[in-house]
């Protein structure tokens, strides 16, 4: 099993494929069942299912006599590769095709079981978070349409529509519960490599979003609404409430592993830092163009615009590891640092798109996402703890 993982890892749509694909039917002989209406009955399950659920992996020790960590570690990078579309380890470029239906109902379904346990999910193998990291970061238009408080089932309500404006998704669009996705980023911030990439995206998306928001030039039918101090607010809101749930799992792996582990979170941005091929601040046009190709491409490529490039370099500027002792107040000191990042972040990007495009005043444009921004880092939720308020 472990060697069809790792072949499958480097080829996306077959393992797409073979994670939906049925392992168990419900009439077949078997012990799996689930809960339904109070009783428990047989349940039928994916090659998904099974593996990052049920399977019981036997132990297996690599040539310097190790217990191997191999088949779960190539089950995360052939789950990366069939959410994502390209192999493993490959960021999407421009021509990457948007995610198809296949690829959003495994999405859905990593979410989900992440969400019901992420202990045992995820956290007890922690190799497997950083392909975790880089699928999350792959979908964060969907992710942002799922934590933005809009009911997508009230159909007299204006707010599902004006969220999908938010959050241009093409393709097919991932659909997830709000606290699975926030026990994941919890849980992916726990990880070094984890939290570096969703962080880095999560910048990069939002300010590719507010250039997008705020182009005069965009089309009447996906433009949100009138009011754009509003747009500017929900945007840098979210993101920081996405930044602000990364921080708390770091925090929560730094209380465990102190100082070494923090070390650890530098070299994984600097990292992703290099791996941005062409540079940063490479000038390009979003526009339109920006929901009519997969956004992580554009970074992954180097064809960030000046705005995406100068508000990421600032962040890579900004991001520091404690040089304090391992205390709590250490700890403390970060947190508060991260939430004035956060705000300063998102209210560099509107200055700056607001500076290009002249659609607001930049002065107008940076305080509404300053303060929206890193309140939304302050009321990132984790199982409402927040260990260092402000």
């Amino acid at each position: 099993m472990t060697g069809c993982l790792k072949a499958l890892a480097n080829h996306p749509d077959a393992a797409t494929s073979f994670f939906n694909d049925t392992f168990l039917t419900k009439d077949e002989d078997h012990d799996f069942t689930e809960k339904k209406d109070d009783r428990e009955v047989k349940n039928s399950l994916t090659n998904f299912d099974y593996l990052f659920e049920e399977r019981d992996w036997p132990t297996d020790y690599d040539s310097e006599h190790e217990e191997s960590i191999a088949g779960r570690n190539n089950l995360a990078v052939a789950l990366e590769a069939a959410t994502t579309g390209p192999p493993a380890g490959e960021l999407p470029t421009l021509d990457t095709p948007h995610h198809n239906a296949e690829q959003t109902t495994l999405m859905e379904r990593i979410v989900s079981s992440i969400g019901e346990d992420p202990d045992k999910r995820l956290l007890e193998h922690g190799h497997m978070l950083d392909s975790m990291g880089q699928i999350t970061s792959e979908y964060l238009p969907d992710i942002s349409r799922y934590i933005s408080g809009a009911d997508r089932t009230d159909t007299d309500s204006t707010s599902w529509g004006q969220t999908k404006k938010m959050y241009p998704v093409v393709g097919e669009e991932a659909v997830l519960e709000p606290r699975d996705v926030t026990k994941v980023h919890f849980t992916v911030g726990q990880s070094p490599d984890g939290y570096a990439a969703v962080e880095v995206g999560q910048k990069a998306y939002m300010s590719q979003l507010m250039e997008y928001h705020l182009n005069p030039d965009l089309p009447a039918g996906q433009v949100v609404d009138d009011d754009t101090e509003g747009v500017v607010r929900r945007i840098a809101e979210k993101s920081g409430e996405v930044s602000g749930t990364l921080a708390l799992g770091r925090q929560e792996e730094l209380a465990a592993a102190g100082k070494e582990r923090d070390e650890a979170y530098k070299d994984s941005m600097d990292l992703v830092k290099s791996g941005i091929s062409g540079g940063l601040g490479t000038a390009v046009g979003v526009g339109t163009s920006f929901v009519a190709t997969r956004w992580i491409g554009a970074v992954a490529g180097g064809a960030t615009t000046t705005i995406t490039g100068t508000v990421l370099e600032s962040m890579f500027q900004d991001f520091k590891s404690t040089e304090l002792e391992d205390t709590e107040d250490a700890r403390g000191e970060l947190w508060q640092d991260g939430l004035k990042n956060d705000g300063n972040r998102s209210g560099q990007a509107a200055r700056l798109a607001a500076e290009e495009h002249g659609m607001v005043g930049p002065a107008d444009a940076e305080t509404w996402a300053r303060e929206s921004g890193a309140q939304g880092f302050y009321n990132a939720p984790v199982d409402r703890r927040r260990p260092y308020p402000g």
